[in-house]
């Protein structure tokens, strides 16, 4: 089982995951300030509200093992 979560770090909100049975922390992305997220049934893909000062929110997604984000909005 995973827990995901944002924390506030350095002025961002990165994506976290801890995994309940070894209690790791993974860092997902961090892509400045995460406002909403939501993640897949098959626990494959998060998808994400993300914004920043000088560009409005935007719908983005991501797998859950981390990468590059691309996204859902234009």
């Amino acid at each position: 089982k995973t827990i995901y979560f944002t924390a506030p770090v350095k002025g961002h909100a990165p994506l976290y995951k801890i995994d309940i049975a070894t209690k790791a922390i993974t860092k997902i992305i961090d892509m400045k300030s995460i406002d909403a997220f939501d993640v897949t049934p098959d626990n494959a893909t998060v998808v994400l509200v993300r914004r920043s000062i000088n560009e409005p929110a935007e719908v983005w997604s991501c797998s859950t093992t981390g990468g590059a984000a691309a996204p859902a909005t234009t």
